[in-house]
């Protein structure tokens, strides 16, 4: 008998389950989680990679906005913004019109429009007042 088979009888004797214990269907469900999630994670850094190598040389951020690549990773909606978020926190990027048409919200105030990294922030501390992504 294993140690999760024994767990679940001693679980079942005392008429109560653990909380650290996890059904197979709780299982599946997990591991199917972290494929998706794994899957979203794998097609944004394809599309923002092609994003980049076609506007790499662009300052016109609307223009950046309108490529085909970017425009693919809005349309994967709310699924890819704590992706987006993370990103922002390891590397600060032009992300603000694609986390503004998903989110439909703008916590980016006047006084710091045009600055990259206090945007960035004001997005990060959306996101975790969200719950979108951990507090670091």
């Amino acid at each position: 008998m294993n140690l999760s088979s024994r767990m679940a009888k001693i679980g079942a004797i005392g008429g109560r389950k653990s909380k650290r214990e996890i059904t197979p269907a709780q299982q599946k469900k997990l591991v199917a989680a972290r494929k998706r999630k794994s899957r979203l994670r794998k097609k944004f850094s394809n599309l923002k990679e092609e994003w980049r190598k076609e506007t790499r040389l662009m300052s016109d951020t609307y223009r950046m906005s309108r490529n085909r690549h970017y425009r693919g990773i809005i349309e994967m909606g709310m699924d890819v913004v704590p992706i987006i978020l993370e990103d922002l926190r390891v590397e600060p990027d032009h992300w603000f019109y694609a986390l503004q048409k998903i989110t439909n919200e703008n916590p980016v105030s006047p006084s710091i429009q045009g600055h990259i990294k206090a945007m960035c922030s004001a997005w990060i501390k959306w996101g975790e007042d969200k719950r979108l992504i951990k507090k670091k």
